[in-house]
């Protein structure tokens, strides 16, 4: 059984966390581990998340920043 893996997507005012797939990952040129600033072509990794029945949004942001810290 393959473990899923957390994205999370935060700004000064908004973040979104999903479980996603490796695959998921892999579509956006993302790896593990790491911090990204988001270019064009990660802009419909939002649409993406948001059909995701678990993802999360959490008002206030820095919140996904805090929780990377923690879970490494």
């Amino acid at each position: 059984m393959q473990a899923n893996k957390i994205i999370g997507l935060g700004s000064p005012l908004l973040d979104i966390q999903a479980e996603v797939s490796v695959e998921f990952l892999e579509k956006y040129g993302l790896t593990l581990n790491n911090i990204y600033f988001a270019e064009e072509k990660h802009l419909p990794i939002y649409e993406e998340l948001i059909k995701i029945p678990t993802h999360s949004h959490i008002p206030g942001g820095k919140y996904i920043l805090f929780q990377f810290r923690i879970c490494s």
